[in-house]
Order: structure tokens, then C-alpha cells, then sequence
């Protein structure tokens, strides 16, 4: 499929993505909550049953290690996490594991990871399971062929996108079933042009082992209101006391192709900060890049420039 048709199916109608290099892990016990709250970002003690939401792992000095989506699902905890940031939550997540009651298992060779989004999604997933699906970031099980598939919602991406855990085994299965209900195969490049729409931040981008949540706009992803956990000095001194010097700012430029990660963004010829991530924007008709820039220049309709492209500061209506 074209990756015209591909992002055509996601705004319009419903697309399947298969996202089976996300990392999958699960954990249970009766610490896995108290244990994974004294490491992340959000309030893993009060998240809501069959309830979801983004979190941050981070250096004892505030810096992100990676962003996931944490799930409750009756009990256990599944999350979820982009390939590039997998592996620091594997590593970050199973250091001191052993010193509680916790148990950490990785699904990636049990499991796949699905993802259903479009304004038709959700009575594709109605066609196939015969049942509503969830919304909202609620998480939910339903029967598929025998077997016991997950629901996450993910609103982040899209108010109706749903991620789906099933069975290895049965993924092939499933997903034929899905897209004999009316889904399309969507394709990387839309994957990415539409998370550079939304303003997704993602490791090894946005995110560089440097960066601060605040900076990447994640406040979703963090309490203030938790107890500790690693890395809250800085978090919670900025919050109350200061303010961060850069911030992630969306430039639709005047022309040319999609810059380079790292291109230089100026203002009145003094260097603000670099390029991170970039596309062509079918919703902007252009060119779109996401940059991390000193905050006095990311204000909306400010005038940079990217490699002597006139480029303006563009509010893209997901950032609070």
C-alpha cells in the first residue's frame, strides 16, 4: 500500500499497523505496583483498574530513560514501550527487581502488538470481537478463535486508536479477521508522519538520554503529587520553583524537503536549538518538523528559520 492510501486509511477510515518490535513486558506480584510507583513518573499506586497511561523512567537527575504506556490489568501490569526505548526499560525496570516481590516477564516471543486506529476502528473491532471496544485509556480482554486477546486504548495517538495484545500464535489469524472487517495495512512512514503530527516524543529523538520529560511536553506522563521516585528532585524543583530552558516546538517550514535530524533551527541568526524529528505533513500540506528550542523562541507564530528555510512556530492543538 502506498503510504498516501496508508495515512487516507487512518484519518478516513481504519488502519492496521503491526508494531510487533515494541517491547511487551508484564509484571506481577504483590509489590509489582509499590515497586514500579518508586520508579516512574506517574502514580502507578492510584492508576485505575483496567486503566492505562503514560510514564516516564528517569536518571537519578531527572533526565528520561525512556516513555512507555503502562496498563493495569487486573492486577498485573503490562507495558508497553517503542523499540528504541525497550531495552532501557527492560534494563531500567530489572535492577533491583530481585530485592522485591515482583516479577518481570517479557512477552515479545509469546505475544504480538497490534495497532487499530481510524474513525472506523472502533466497528472494525465491534465486526471481529462483538463488542465494543475500549476508550479513554481503559483496558479490557476479549475472545478471538479461542483465545484471550488485550485491548489498550491509546488516545494519545488517536482518540480511537486501540493497542492489541493477542497470542503469537493466533496474530496472523486475527489480523486477516480485521482487515476482512474493513481495516487497511498501514505502513511505517504513516506511522511516523502521524506521530510527528501529534507531537509524540520518542527516544533516541526527542528524547536523548539528556532530556528532561518537561522539555518533551510528557506532563501527562507525571504526578506531582506521588511520593518519591527517582529523578523527582529535578521534576519537582522545576515544577514549583523554575521553569525549564528549551521545550519541544512544532515548525512548519516554507518549503523544500523535511530537514535532517539535528539541522540547526536560528532566529534572527542566533543558533535556538536543532531539528529532532521531521515529515511531510498531509495535514499541513508541507513540510513539518518537531525541534527542541530555547523556550522564548517556540512561542506559536514566532519566525525561525532551518537551514535558511523560513520556518513558523505552529501550534498543533495536542499540547496543553
Amino acid at each position: 500500500m502506498r503510504a498516501a492510501d496508508s495515512y487516507e486509511a487512518l484519518t478516513s477510515g481504519a488502519a492496521l499497523f503491526d508494531l510487533g518490535a515494541w517491547g511487551r513486558l508484564r509484571f506481577a506480584g504483590p509489590d509489582a505496583r509499590s515497586y514500579l510507583n518508586g520508579l516512574l513518573t506517574n502514580d502507578v499506586a492510584r492508576l485505575p483498574a483496567r486503566r492505562g497511561f503514560p510514564v516516564c523512567l528517569l536518571t537519578p537527575k531527572g533526565r528520561a530513560q525512556a516513555e512507555f504506556l503502562l496498563y493495569d490489568c487486573d492486577g498485573p501490569l503490562l507495558a508497553l514501550a517503542r523499540p528504541e526505548a525497550a531495552g532501557n526499560v527492560r534494563t531500567g525496570l530489572g535492577k533491583m527487581i530481585m530485592l522485591s516481590e515482583t516479577k518481570m516477564e517479557d512477552l515479545a516471543g509469546t505475544t504480538s502488538l497490534l495497532l487499530l486506529a481510524g474513525p472506523r476502528a472502533p466497528q472494525v473491532l465491534a465486526t471481529v470481537f462483538g463488542a465494543a471496544p475500549p476508550r479513554d485509556w481503559a483496558w479490557s480482554t476479549l475472545g478471538f478463535a479461542g483465545a484471550q486477546v488485550e485491548l489498550c486504548s491509546y488516545p494519545r495517538f488517536q482518540q480511537d486508536a486501540v493497542l492489541i495484545v493477542p497470542p503469537a500464535g493466533g496474530a496472523a489469524a486475527l489480523s486477516a479477521a480485521l482487515q476482512a472487517a474493513g481495516a487497511r495495512p498501514g505502513d511505517d512512514e504513516t506511522l511516523e508522519t502521524w506521530r510527528v503530527e501529534r507531537g509524540i516524543p520518542a527516544f533516541g529523538r526527542e528524547l536523548d538520554g539528556e532530556t528532561i520529560p518537561l522539555e518533551a511536553r510528557l506532563e501527562e506522563a507525571i504526578s506531582y503529587t506521588k511520593g518519591c521516585y527517582m529523578g523527582q528532585e529535578t521534576i519537582s524543583r522545576i515544577h514549583h520553583l523554575g521553569h525549564v530552558n528549551r521545550i519541544l516546538a512544532a515548525l512548519k517550514l516554507a518549503g523544500g524537503a523535511p530537514p535532517a535530524a539535528g539541522a540547526e533551527v536560528t532566529q534572527d541568526g542566533w543558533s535556538v536549538g536543532k531539528v529532532t524529528s521531521a515529515c511531510v505533513s498531509p495535514k499541513l500540506k508541507g513540510p513539518l518538523a518537531l525541534a527542541m528550542v530555547k523556550v522564548d523562541a517556540a512561542k506559536p507564530g514566532a519566525r525561525l528559520k532551518v537551514a535558511d528555510v523560513e520556518a513558523d512556530v505552529v501550534d498543533l492543538g495536542v499540547w496543553g
